[in-house]
């Protein structure tokens, strides 16, 4: 199920899942999110992967526990989002356990970004902690917005499959209030400001 607005569960359908040969790629839906944001994402999923995988868009346990590459977006709050995702009985063990323990290579993008961390100036509800610290909210000054709402220039911090084909310098559209401190677990930073 796509866990959406009114946590009303919307089974995934024929637009939400692609018949693929190779590895099974999860797209966890848990949040405040609608089917059609999660839509979204499965196409770019589906853009980047080629025929390279199947994906499955779910916020259940066993369907985490089966897949080779886990990609959770956010939409909506990092309090609403984390509380959606511990009100999945086994959800969130079993995503430590597939990310932690046996490795899974994980994408958290938006809201899934910051659940990553141990906790967010967006609410006051702990986040998964598999990343330490504290996701802090942008500050706004004369001259910059928030929300950063654009494009800004990239520093690598190192490598990783995740950035390969990025060089220094190279840019990234951004629409967000928060961000993590830039630390050893960093692949790319930007300046806001």
């Amino acid at each position: 199920p796509v866990l959406g607005r009114q946590r009303r569960a919307v089974h995934a359908d024929g637009e939400d899942r692609v018949a693929l040969v190779g590895q099974r790629h999860h797209l966890m839906a848990v949040g405040t999110g609608d089917a059609l944001e999660h839509r979204v994402v499965v196409h770019t999923v589906r853009v980047h992967l080629g025929d390279a995988g199947h994906v499955v868009v779910s916020a259940r346990p066993e369907d985490v526990a089966r897949a080779d590459r886990i990609v959770l977006p956010g939409v909506g709050a990092f309090g609403q989002c984390a509380t959606a995702l511990r009100a999945v009985p086994g959800l969130e063990e079993t995503l430590v356990r597939r990310v932690i323990d046996e490795g899974a290579p994980f994408l958290g993008i938006c809201v899934g970004m910051q659940l990553l961390f141990e906790s967010s100036a967006e609410g006051d509800v702990p986040g998964l902690g598999l990343l330490p610290g504290r996701v802090r909210k942008l500050h706004a000054a004369p001259g910059i917005r928030v929300p950063h709402m654009g494009w800004n220039t990239l520093q690598r911090r190192r490598g990783g499959s995740l950035v390969e084909g990025i060089a220094d310098g190279d840019h990234a559209y951004f629409v967000h209030s928060y961000a993590a401190a830039v630390d050893d677990d960093c692949l790319c930073s930007s300046e806001h400001g």
